[in-house]
């Protein structure tokens, strides 16, 4: 009798996917708790460093408040629809892999 281990059902594209997008989505949420918390001004970076220069400033706290809350539902609401979209791809893929499937009857 002989032991075979393997770890091909880790490291698969939709187990790597749904762990990046789990791993985005929770980063999210906690943005969101940590905005909800958050209390006095707050620092605040704008522009991205290519079109626009960045520039960084001392905000109040409802700015910055409202600044770290949309971006953190941006991020949720980015992370629910890539896991949507990786979902119904990967039900596709089971399809058409059955699909193509020989039948043993």
């Amino acid at each position: 009798m002989t032991l075979k281990f393997s770890l091909r059902w880790i490291f698969n594209t939709r187990m790597l996917l749904g762990a990046l997008i789990g791993c985005g989505l929770f980063a999210s949420i906690n943005s969101l708790r940590d905005a909800k918390y958050h209390s006095g001004p707050g620092y605040v970076t704008y522009g991205d460093g290519d079109r626009y220069p960045e520039r960084e400033e001392w905000v109040s706290e409802s700015k910055y408040k409202k600044h770290r809350t949309d971006y953190a539902w941006f991020g949720i609401i980015f992370c629910i629809t890539a896991w949507l979209l990786a979902a119904h791809n990967a039900r596709l893929e089971d399809a058409e892999a059955a699909k193509n499937r020989p039948d043993m009857s």
